[in-house]
């Protein structure tokens, strides 16, 4: 009980994403899964806040190679830039990454396809857009 009680006053403070993610890093800034988390929390908030998610993604990505996740997030934010050399790269990235979660493959596979059609590869996007949905993405 005395567990509960002490942990109110911190859940006062975490009423949202950014506040959670934010004390997170406060406590443990070297951390690739909180920056990957605020970033997706900027990026849903759209607008200016998009940049703010692109910057913690990199920064995710600096800290943690292998994080598939926030390379394949990197790469739809770059795509609607329309950055989609540096789209692409990121994609790819998230693909070579192993092992990564199914979902993140399927959604990484979706992204690579879609910027792919952006890049006139019809052929090539087909593919990775089979892939994905062979694997269970959207």
């Amino acid at each position: 009980m005395a567990g509960a009680l002490s942990t109110t006053p911190q859940r006062a403070g975490w009423q949202d994403s950014e506040t959670l993610w934010g004390r997170v890093l406060e406590v443990s800034p070297r951390s690739a899964l909180a920056h990957n988390n605020l970033a997706t929390y900027f990026y849903n908030q759209g607008g200016e806040h998009v940049q703010e998610a692109i910057d913690h993604w990199t920064t995710a990505i600096e800290l943690d190679r292998n994080h598939a996740a926030a390379y394949n997030n990197l790469a739809r934010a770059l795509m609607e830039q329309g950055k989609l050399a540096e789209a692409e790269q990121n994609a790819r990235a998230a693909l070579s990454i192993q092992p990564a979660m199914p979902s993140t493959l399927a959604e990484a596979h979706n992204n690579l396809g879609a910027i792919l059609w952006r890049q006139h590869h019809a052929q090539e996007a087909i593919g990775e857009l089979q892939e994905a949905l062979r694997l269970g993405g959207s």
